[in-house]
């Protein structure tokens, strides 16, 4: 009898066993038919996707960024619908792949692929996937706690065109580039000379197309953190409020994901000022949306440290889609290889999402 059951037990465990190896396999041939690459854990070791940007590029897929014409992004409302979702009211439970307002279910070989992904990395990594017209999403982990890095600055500058569309400031005012707006990063503003003026537009620009840090200073200092913190509060985010002496702060996925909400909503409701500042996010040259989709256009703000990596952004497919991933640094793995590879395996539920739910 017990021998038996041991012989059972042991026939179950390999019908998983070659069930999960096939459905790894499947996924990565997928992956290759519909993106022209092949996933696989040794692409950590490099930058996978530029080495491939030339694959993409021959196939058509992608366009060299250096000869690609400025296009600007159009959000039609009669397929494009205000999005009320209650973000920071949803429950999600920690650990565990969750899903809420959804018939979906993730299938099995694509959920033992984000779950290898995340089980894998040895540092914190979290993701949230948010339908902003049906309110269907999938998460994991979105209350963990990171530095924001240059992702705070899709959130301040929100504050800034909301600020102009409500006629509080003046996008067209000029500020004085002063030593103490220097910062050593991203960006080319800090290579002007101390006097020059910079319209506050052209700031915002800077800040979020290619994160310059000095610029964001620059505002940080002008503009301060009264009212920026007070739109947070206004908007229920939890964390991303600034202090004067900070101009970073901390994030966790839900606190992004409610400033990408607004940001949304905000360019169906202002054509002008809404519009302008999406069509912004859509410029910014640190897209990691696009890279690891690219076929379908994305608005976007992302911040990396050696420590973190977050990006952060909405997919404009059938139905818009939020996508915000985030991950720590994991003793010799830098945080920026985990994100991308695990937005690259959240195409799959992206996809899967697309055809149950909105198809």
């Amino acid at each position: 009898m017990v021998k038996r059951i041991m012989m059972s037990l042991t026939f179950i465990v390999g019908v998983v066993l070659i069930t999960f190896i096939l459905g790894a396999k499947c996924i990565n041939v997928y992956l290759d038919n519909n993106y022209g690459f092949k996933i696989d854990e040794n692409l950590l070791e490099d930058d996978y996707f530029t080495k491939n940007k030339e694959i993409l590029m021959n196939k058509g897929i992608i366009e060299d960024v250096n000869t690609k014409e400025k296009e600007s992004l159009e959000v039609e409302e009669d397929s494009y619908k205000k999005s009320n979702i209650p973000i920071k009211d949803i429950y999600y439970k920690r650990n565990v792949i969750d899903t809420y307002n959804t018939d979906y279910q993730v299938s099995f070989g694509v959920l033992n692929v984000i779950k290898s992904t995340v089980s894998s990395y040895k540092g914190a990594s979290s993701f949230y996937l948010l339908d902003l017209v049906n309110g269907g999403s999938i998460a994991y982990n979105v209350d963990t706690i990171y530095q924001a890095a240059s992702s705070i600055k899709a959130a301040y500058c929100l504050y800034l065109y909301e600020a102009a569309s409500e006629e509080k400031i003046d996008l067209e005012e000029e500020i004085p580039y002063l030593a103490r707006y220097y910062n050593d990063g991203t960006g080319v503003v800090k290579n002007s000379e101390f006097g020059t003026m910079y319209k506050v537009r052209d700031l915002i620009r800077d800040t979020i197309v290619y994160s310059d840090n000095t610029a964001y200073k620059m505002l940080h200092g002008r503009f301060g953190v009264l009212d920026y913190n007070a739109m947070l509060d206004n908007l229920g985010v939890k964390r991303l409020h600034l202090t004067y002496a900070n101009p970073w702060g901390l994030t966790d996925l839900r606190s992004l994901a409610i400033i990408w909400q607004e940001i949304y909503n905000f360019s169906l409701e202002d054509e002008e000022y809404g519009r302008e500042y999406l069509n912004l996010l859509s410029e910014n040259i640190y897209n990691y949306l696009k890279e690891t989709r690219p076929k379908t256009f994305s608005a976007t703000k992302e911040g990396f440290t050696d420590d973190v990596t977050i990006e952060s952004g909405i997919l404009f497919e059938s139905h818009p889609i939020l996508v915000v991933v985030g991950a720590n640094k994991a003793y010799d793995k830098e945080p920026v290889r985990q994100v991308k590879y695990l937005l690259s395996r959240l195409n799959l539920i992206i996809d899967e999402y697309l055809k149950e739910e909105v198809s």
